[in-house]
């Protein structure tokens, strides 16, 4: 159930609704579709109303066009059947040549869903959708069925398609990556609410909640307080965006940390206890004598497992949350 959800996209942009399973992203998209009715509030594209108290448009008649999750093309078809479905019982054949041109799809005109690899029936599905020049497209989880290395291909094939149709569109998708490369504008949602809506950058950088802060991204939230501008930690003074004031959670990111060797072994300096090498960078987690757990991103792997490590905070100004009133009584 969706509980006071207000979203306005702009013509030609790209909104990716972001969220884990249960959220009401996929409802939110059905209802925008008209494939479910509202029980209360409004739905427009530009000035039509789409769906509101006694109104209710079809399907059919609100120029979206949607990409479901499994694809639904028919096997029975040619890719340029499939494409020319949505075109009515006369399909324009030109329309249907410039909406596979536009996925690369052209040479593969005669052959049928099945014979095609899982990207390319992704392709087939989003030109299907294109044909009939919608003002809005609507992808749900477009991605999901693919394995990770073609998905990362394709979301950059898809956004460059997007770009060139033009077409105002909202896509579903659980993936923080992929709503960020995506997404013009990135809306969280968290049990049926949108907890907040701004661009990737703003989102991951000020986050407006703690639940925001660990949902898109590695969050290493450090108790500390504050005074306006600033809040003392454990990792020094940190400087805040956004003034706060008491006992507050200071969000620190991985890469906003700086890692060294110690020589004393003292005991009273972090310990690694986990290293993930990606190649490009490494995860390193470790236990803090007084902060806990913490995890910090370096771009090589230069501390090892059972390391003792001086932790020092090297990011600009970052957003601070109110410590939750039973973390302060204990």
């Amino acid at each position: 159930m969706l509980r006071g959800v207000a979203l306005e996209v702009s013509p030609g942009a790209i909104c990716a609704l972001l969220g884990p399973s249960g959220s009401g992203k996929t409802t939110l998209l059905r209802l925008i579709a008209g494939l479910e009715a509202i029980d209360r509030g409004t739905i427009a594209l530009d000035d039509e109303v789409l769906a509101a108290d006694g109104v209710s448009v079809p399907p059919e008649r609100r120029r979206i066009g949607m990409v479901f999750q499994d694809w639904a093309l028919f096997p029975h078809l040619t890719v340029a059947d499939n494409v020319a479905f949505g075109l009515g019982r006369k399909p324009d054949t030109r329309r249907v040549g410039e909406a596979l041109e536009m996925v690369g799809l052209t040479s593969e005109a005669h052959r049928r869903p099945g014979t095609l690899s899982g990207g390319q029936q992704q392709r087939v599905a989003l030109a299907r959708a294109l044909a009939p020049q919608p003002e809005v497209l609507l992808l749900d989880e477009p991605f999901s069925n693919l394995d990770v290395t073609l998905r990362a291909r394709l979301r950059r094939e898809v956004h460059a398609v997007l770009r060139t149709a033009g077409v105002t569109t909202v896509f579903v998708t659980h993936d923080q990556d992929e709503a960020f490369v995506l997404g013009d504008r990135v809306a969280v949602m968290n049990g049926g609410v949108i907890e907040q809506v701004d661009p990737p950058p703003a989102l991951y950088q000020r986050p407006t909640t703690a639940w925001v802060a660990g949902f898109v991204g590695d969050a290493n939230l450090v108790p500390g307080r504050a005074t306006g501008g600033c809040a003392t930690t454990m990792l020094g003074p940190i400087e805040l965006a956004r003034p706060a004031d008491g006992d507050v959670r200071v969000l620190v990111r991985p890469e906003q940390l700086e890692l060294a060797r110690s020589t004393n072994g003292d005991g009273t300096h972090a310990v690694v206890t986990f290293v993930e090498y990606y190649g490009h960078d490494a995860m390193v987690s470790l236990q803090h004598p007084q902060l806990g757990s913490l995890r910090a991103r370096l771009m090589a792997a230069i501390v090892e497992v059972g390391d003792h490590v001086d932790v020092r905070f090297i990011g600009g100004r970052t957003v601070a949350f109110p410590t939750p009133v039973s973390a302060v009584s204990r």
